[in-house]
């Protein structure tokens, strides 16, 4: 880490991009193990949905090895998804449908406050001020902006990096302002509530109410959901922080397919195409992409531990080509050629 004086602005020079991609988070866990066993260390990390939830324990000083038993060991329908309030949640839907009396629940089925608690128990109630400079990213279902969570002096540091980079205008026309949403930087403690609400996948688990305390705005409730729907690989957040350097981790998207019979399969395809430009143009601005093309294989609602040694292996693989992107020093000795792996199902 970058030492600076007090009331300085933090120089980040290298910086970690994690991205989204459900089930294929164990992916990076692996990744993070081969970065630190070789010493590659970074100024700040930004995490989007997996990622957040990875980079949230990983800044917290929760070692790779230690992440991955957890991956293995975790009960996700008993530790993570509260399924007596999700439930519930179904039944008041149907109630919705059937009366315009019914109850109201946040927009999703699955109720997973429990993830918040099973992430901040895990930290030992480290907050955003005491760990690593994190960001998370979360989308406001309502407006469409892009929620930033992290400490307030990451906060204060993001809001100088953006103005520096972009001055603020008053002519803004009206297709700006409705095609590209603000940043909505929120400095923020609740690690775990943050990163549940970066994970929420849209339409399946209950949307996340917080109250955001914005910087330079009132503190205003708001509906959250996956930050991936802004960014899936959070590489502009970093860029506007400062970062000179960004390593990103990409998990890849929804699968293609290739020959279309259904209205599934048009969905599907639609949603691709409408977001793969997106993950293109923040991919572009990182100065290496840790992507291996067997993700794609892997499912994004099974858990494969397998995935942890796959990330590993890749990243260790490609260690030269990372230290050279990142200007790092030359590795002590380039790792020999990747193991073949069997192909995933």
């Amino acid at each position: 880490m970058t030492e600076e004086r007090p009331g300085d602005r933090a120089t980040y020079r290298v910086g970690l991009a994690m991205g989204g991609g459900a089930a294929r988070g164990y992916f990076t866990v692996g990744a993070l193990k081969a970065l630190s066993q070789v010493g590659v260390a970074f100024d700040c990390l930004a995490g989007t949905s997996a990622g957040a939830i990875v980079s949230s324990l990983y800044t917290a000083g929760i070692e790779p090895d230690q992440i991955a038993e957890l991956m293995r060991t975790v009960k996700w329908a008993h530790d993570i998804l509260d399924l007596k309030k999700t439930g519930l949640n179904v039944v008041s839907r149907l109630m919705g449908m059937l009366s315009s009396t019914g109850n109201r629940v946040p927009p999703g089925l699955f109720e997973t406050s429990q993830l918040s608690s099973f992430i901040n128990t895990t930290i030992g109630g480290k907050t955003f001020s005491e760990i690593r400079p994190l960001i998370l990213t979360a989308t406001d279902i309502c407006t469409g902006e892009k929620v930033l969570f992290s400490s307030a002096k990451v906060a204060r540091d993001y809001a100088s990096g953006a103005a520096a980079r972009n001055p603020a205008r008053v002519d803004l026309q009206p297709w700006e302002i409705n095609l590209a949403p603000r940043d909505v930087l929120v400095p923020f403690e609740d690690v775990g509530l943050a990163a549940r609400a970066s994970a929420c996948v849209p339409g399946i688990m209950e949307s996340v109410q917080v109250t955001c305390p914005a910087l330079g705005q009132d503190p205003s409730d708001r509906f959250l959901n996956d930050g991936g729907l802004c960014e899936q690989v959070p590489v502009k957040v970093l860029r506007t922080l400062g970062c000179e350097k960004v390593l990103a981790i990409s998990l890849g998207f929804v699968q293609h397919v290739k020959s279309v019979f259904n209205p599934l399969e048009v969905a599907t395809n639609s949603v691709q195409y409408l977001a793969r430009e997106q993950i293109a143009s923040s991919l572009k601005r990182a100065d290496f992409v840790l992507y291996d093309e067997r993700i794609e294989e892997a499912s994004l609602v099974t858990l494969d531990p397998r995935l942890i040694e796959m990330g590993y292996r890749f990243t260790m693989a490609n260690l030269p080509r990372i230290r050279l992107a990142l200007g790092l020093e030359a590795a002590p000795g380039p790792p020999g050629p990747e193991a073949p792996q069997p192909k995933l199902q």
